[in-house]
């Protein structure tokens, strides 16, 4: 584990002293509108200028950012990327922890159900196994990912909103509900659309406490919510600007630059009277799954966190490749559903695919003028359907392992094989 930290440092440190750095922040696959380290920097000079940030159609980071940046921007760029550097190894931290006690969990379930007699015959196979190095695995997984090294040295501020998620997720675990209740409450003021994720851990607060455990959760996460509002409304100086700056862009989209999501081309090439309409149609397509997905997935709240988040990767109207990586860091906590994965070939050469042609279509658009929005956005797609491939694929998975513990193996008929996904287990 220790190599693999000290490789990921290596990597960011580097790319963050090359002129690379300042290229990679202006890069729409890793930065946004939302998080932009330019637009960051022009949100600063304009606090210490004394006008408001949000006054312009430039800066929609949240007030807790901009608060932070004004003290880290005059120590140098060395501070401010090893505060990145830092950033990520917290990340990486979390996702150690939570699966450190997801996979307790995870065990303690299995044992409970197979003295229960719950599962069937001939499952020895597919049982989950103890893995001592599972949290280095997922640390790792995240530490390597060539999106969470360009993300870092990109100075993307995507780190802060991933960061309050592992640490929500891991002190739900820990059933620290004051803490759990402010990573998330970070987590919907960096980004409204980690709101979706009250559903999982209400759940697990359920399952830990009731009643009581769910209230107290809500309650606290309300109460964090309101803390850090009044610390916004203290920052910009009782100004609401801010609302409208960083929540009204997130929901209403207005600022049509090209990322890795399918907000902006959309919007960017309809008329006019026709975008109010269809914003609603994309946003509430953006928050709508949560709700069969809980009902699906109520007896294991951390699979469905990581459903809603690939989710959020894909349908949030200002994404980044950075979204991507918590999802794709908690895959191997359902390592024993893998024998069952059949579209990885595809999932792989859609990122592969997406991941370089990505950068040349963008090239052949905006600086020789040979190609258009469509070339790029034929990209985009693909890298959208890759996320859907897998996200798909692990489901699939998952409801077929859960089949085969509860009918045993082997199975008596071979339907499954053919696709069905088996929707009544509970």
């Amino acid at each position: 584990m220790y190599h693999v930290l000290a490789v990921s440092v290596l990597l960011r440190l580097f790319l963050l002293s090359q002129e690379a750095s300042g290229w990679l922040s202006d890069r729409i696959e890793l930065s946004t509108p939302l998080n932009s380290w330019t637009r960051l920097k022009e949100g600063v000079a304009l606090k210490e200028a004394g006008l408001s940030s949000y006054q312009s159609d430039l800066f929609h980071e949240t007030p807790l950012v901009l608060f932070l940046f004004q003290y880290l921007l005059p120590l140098g760029d060395i501070i401010n990327g090893l505060f990145f550097i830092v950033a990520d190894i917290l990340i990486a931290y979390c996702l150690a922890q939570l699966t450190r006690l997801h996979h307790q969990n995870e065990l303690k379930n299995q044992e409970q159900r197979t003295k229960s007699g719950g599962i069937g015959k001939g499952v020895e196979p597919i049982l989950i196994t103890r893995n001592e190095s599972l949290p280095s695995i997922v640390a790792s997984v995240y530490l390597i990912n060539p999106f969470s090294i360009l993300s870092c040295s990109a100075h993307s501020t995507v780190c802060f909103n991933n960061l309050s998620i592992v640490f929500g997720l891991w002190t739900s675990l820990k059933g620290n509900w004051f803490l759990c209740g402010m990573g998330m409450s970070l987590a919907v003021q960096f980004s409204l659309y980690p709101v979706m994720l009250l559903l999982p851990l209400s759940l697990t607060a359920y399952y830990s406490g009731r009643t009581s455990g769910v209230l107290k959760f809500l309650l606290y996460t309300v109460l964090w919510m309101i803390g850090i509002l009044c610390v916004s409304l203290l920052i910009t100086g009782g100004s609401w600007d801010f609302i409208n700056g960083v929540y009204g862009v997130i929901l209403l989209v207005p600022d049509f630059t090209p990322n890795v999501g399918l907000f902006w081309y959309f919007f960017m090439e309809m008329f006019d009277h026709f975008q109010v309409f269809f914003l609603c149609v994309f946003q509430i397509n953006a928050f709508i799954h949560a709700i069969p997905l809980t009902i699906r997935f109520n007896q294991d709240p951390m699979f469905l966190v990581y459903t809603l988040l690939s989710l959020i990767s894909l349908f949030k109207s200002y994404p980044t490749v950075a979204d991507f990586i918590i999802p794709v860091s908690l895959l191997p906590l359902w390592t024993h559903v893998f024998r069952y994965m059949r579209f990885t070939p595809v999932t792989i050469g859609c990122v592969l695919v997406s991941s370089i042609a990505g950068p040349i279509t963008w090239y052949l658009w905006i600086h020789t003028g040979s190609a258009n929005a469509n070339f790029f956005f034929a990209l985009t797609l693909t890298y959208c359907i890759s996320q859907i491939f897998l996200l798909l694929d692990v489901c699939h998975s998952y409801l077929t392992h859960q089949y085969d513990m509860t009918n045993g193996l082997p199975r008596t008929s071979n339907k499954l094989g053919t696709g069905h996904v088996l929707l009544k287990l509970q």
